[in-house]
């Protein structure tokens, strides 16, 4: 096998799940998500990039492969020009641990408490919690700076509590 083949499947096996969950959060639909990872991994490959992303394990790496995701989903939404239907977060939910812990609100309460969310507050989360994104790697995929990402995270965070806390509070009247 030659070198930039193992490369490519190293990329692949390293990032695909950490792909299609950021394709996810822009799509809400898992078939559009899984196009759009192999969109960009063949844009990657074709691209020429695959030269220039010799470390796998680099922050920077991770940040532009997710990046890629992100532009593949953008352009699906793009090509598509159609409402996408809001599918159920079912292949995230059993992915994510704070959800797991978060489990006495009920995961469909969850799910619904991010789909509440404002789409800026939603992908953020899906990113940084879902995804496993750092601060940087967060702010690396949509391009603002460390600082920002922080204080968008923190108050995505801040608008879920309060959404759950809500639907506690209706629940328990």
């Amino acid at each position: 096998m030659s070198e930039e083949r193992q490369l490519a499947a190293r990329l692949y096996a390293e990032y695909e799940q950490a792909m299609y969950r950021t394709a996810f959060g822009v799509l809400k639909n898992s078939y559009d998500a899984e196009d759009a990872v192999h969109e960009a991994f063949l844009g990657i490959i074709k691209g020429g990039m695959l030269s220039r992303l010799t470390d796998a394990g680099s922050s920077g790496t991770k940040a532009y492969i997710l990046t890629a995701a992100r532009n593949a989903a953008i352009n699906i939404l793009n090509k598509r020009k159609r409402t996408v239907a809001v599918e159920a977060f079912d292949d995230v939910a059993t992915a994510s641990a704070e959800e797991t812990v978060l489990s006495a609100a009920g995961v469909g309460e969850i799910k619904a408490a991010l789909l509440a969310l404002p789409k800026g507050d939603y992908e953020i989360l899906c990113l940084s919690l879902v995804g496993g994104a750092s601060g940087e790697e967060t702010a690396a995929v949509l391009g603002i700076s460390y600082d920002a990402a922080r204080q968008r995270i923190h108050r995505a965070r801040m608008r879920l509590a309060k959404i759950l806390s809500e639907g506690v509070a209706k629940n328990d009247k």
